[in-house]
């Protein structure tokens, strides 16, 4: 019987509607508590904090492998796009 008033068009639609907000519900419910003892609307200045596992944290050491890739990188693109090579070597020229 259960499953006769599922095949509904409109109570499968109900259903998906359902779900929907839960999802969504569920979702910006993750994204409020991301910064911990921060509350909506008090203030809009976070906390900084030198957090342990801070993306910053796993380039230590790496300036001279990034500057020549950055350095190749840039030679690349001046290669492949005329006007990116004469706007860039105007500015820095």
């Amino acid at each position: 019987m259960f499953l006769l008033w599922l095949r509904r068009p409109w109570v499968s639609f109900l259903v998906f509607v359902v779900a929907m907000v839960i999802i969504f519900t569920i979702k910006e419910a993750g994204k409020s508590g991301a910064v911990a003892g921060a509350k909506t609307g008090e203030n809009s200045v976070l906390p900084l904090d030198m957090a342990e596992n801070s993306v910053d944290d796993m380039y230590d050491g790496c300036k001279e492998d990034m500057k020549k890739r950055v350095t190749k990188d840039l030679e690349n693109e001046k290669n492949k796009d005329k006007n990116f090579k004469a706007v860039w070597d105007s500015l820095t020229g």
